[in-house]
């Protein structure tokens, strides 16, 4: 199958956009009556972010969420993957980053996460000289203690440690047992939503799986979540890594098979990133690529969706620092969006 062609992207002064797009402007409340108007916000790779007790940047990043919900009209908060580092290995980073997304369940804004390769026990003590982002299946222990399931395919779907952490309501799993793969539901903007999160490089039973989920929600715009999908300059990646589907297959296969998939954020890797590409049906699709791993700072995404003018802004905002990271900024027009 022929490659997604990359679709022109209308670049649009920040000025222009913040009147265009008027819940974009800190502190301004879009009125519900009469604005449709709305913000999803992404978090990117935090495993950096819950190794020490004292780095607040992640529990300061949800609370700055929490208390601009109301003025942004905040309705769904995703989190793209890679929420700890080891945290299977130890606990305490699993704790701080629940703790971390609890602070946005109490202000009663719905999330979700989608997890990474370092939500597995994939990393872990590599037999050497401590943990870190080696593989465990360095580590003589790990043939010890999972005989033949010591690889890097076996171990990244090796999830239980976080799907007990983060175990809670879901519309629908792929697994009873695990948050890798599952979706929920909202209303926002006079439309239907749904939001899939999907394991890193799927399984094709998954991927198949998720087929079948978006095919069944017709009537619902899907925002998909996975941790690996576009690569640090933007393209689509090519390599499934230790996994099973690639980015480009996961394309193929489904993203660009539906005309209600209407955008895709993944992390992983680089630093930001955007594209659109044109699917089977001749829809737009918008893919954003947020990471960063950044040692001192805690950007998030806000998404400001407009369904009448079929358009979303994208800006990096910095809570730690207040900064705003305009040299981000993104506006992607004809989304078509799917009505009830």
């Amino acid at each position: 199958m022929a490659l997604p062609r990359l679709a022109a992207v209308l670049a649009v002064p920040t000025l222009a956009l913040g009147l265009l797009l008027g819940s974009a402007t800190p502190g301004v409340a879009a009125d519900p009556e009469d604005d449709p108007r709305f913000t999803l916000a992404v978090i990117p790779d935090t495993q950096d972010e819950v190794v020490r007790a004292d780095d607040g940047r992640f529990a300061q990043r949800t609370r700055w969420l929490a208390d601009r919900a109301a003025a942004d009209d905040l309705r769904f908060v995703l989190h793209t993957g890679d929420v700890a580092n080891w945290g299977w290995a130890a606990p305490e980073q699993l704790s701080r980053a629940k703790a971390a997304m609890q602070v946005l369940g109490a202000a009663g804004v719905p999330w979700q996460l989608a997890l990474g390769n370092h939500d597995s026990r994939r990393h872990g003590w590599d037999g050497q000289g401590g943990y870190g982002r080696l593989p465990y299946v360095q580590n003589p222990e790990c043939t010890q203690r999972f005989a033949a399931a010591c690889t890097d395919a076996a171990l990244l779907r090796r999830t239980d440690e976080t799907d007990e952490a983060f175990a809670r309501g879901f519309a629908g799993r792929f697994e009873a047992d695990s948050i890798a793969n599952a979706y929920r539901r909202f209303d926002a903007g006079g439309l239907r939503w749904m939001v899939l999160s999907l394991e890193p490089w799927p399984r094709a039973e998954v991927v198949a799986w998720a087929n079948r989920v978006v095919a069944q929600h017709p009537r619902r715009n899907v925002v998909i979540a996975t941790h690996s999908y576009l690569a640090d300059d933007g393209s689509i990646a090519t390599s499934a890594e230790y996994g099973d589907t690639s980015p480009q297959q996961l394309w193929q296969q489904l993203v660009s098979q539906h005309a209600n998939i209407k955008l895709v954020f993944s992390g992983h890797t680089g630093a930001a990133a955007y594209r659109t590409d044109t699917g089977v049906h001749g829809n737009r699709v918008a893919s954003f690529l947020g990471a960063f791993h950044s040692p001192d700072a805690n950007p998030v995404r806000l998404v400001t969706v407009d369904p009448e003018a079929g358009a979303v802004f994208s800006r990096f905002r910095v809570p730690s620092t207040g900064g705003h990271l305009s040299q981000y900024d993104a506006y992607v027009n004809g989304l078509d969006f799917v009505r009830p």
